[in-house]
This record gives structure tokens, C-alpha cells and sequence, in this order.
């Protein structure tokens, strides 16, 4: 994550090595994640320069989003008022 702009843009590949997790591992944890709407993402293109046939755009890194879901932030909001 980049503090001073807010963006958080890690690659599968980074993510497994930070981890030392199998590709599918992370696939299934970003999965579980999305799913119960700790973290969304945008899956996001650049366009490619290119004579000939093929597609004119590659996948670069996801933009993610992290969330605090409203039960748990429910669940955790007593605790955070006695501190």
C-alpha cells in the first residue's frame, strides 16, 4: 500500500511471495474475502501496441478495496469504545 496516496495494488505474484502461498491459495483467501466484503477489487487493463492479430489489452495489477463489513464493525464497536 502507498500511504500518502491511499493506493493498494499488489500483483498475485507479490502477494504469493509476501505469503509464501501457492497461486491458488490466494486466489481462494482473496475469494473468501470478497465474499464475506472485507476486500473488492477492479480488475483493470492497459492498452497494448500491436500489428497483427490479438488482443490490444493486458492485465496489469488489480486495484483493491478493504472494507470493515457492518457486522463485525458491529461486533468490535464495544470494544473500541472502552479504549
Amino acid at each position: 500500500m502507498n500511504y500518502r496516496t491511499g493506493r493498494l495494488e499488489p500483483s498475485i505474484d507479490y502477494l504469493m511471495r509476501k505469503l509464501k502461498r501457492s497461486r491458488d491459495a490466494v486466489m481462494r483467501a482473496l475469494a473468501r474475502l470478497r465474499q464475506h466484503g472485507f476486500a473488492d477489487w477492479l480488475r483493470r487493463f492497459e492498452r497494448v501496441e500491436r500489428d497483427g492479430p490479438g488482443p490490444r489489452m493486458r492485465q496489469v495489477s488489480n486495484a483493491y478495496r478493504i472494507a470493515l463489513p457492518a457486522r463485525p464493525a458491529g461486533l468490535l464497536a464495544p470494544v473500541v469504545r472502552q479504549r
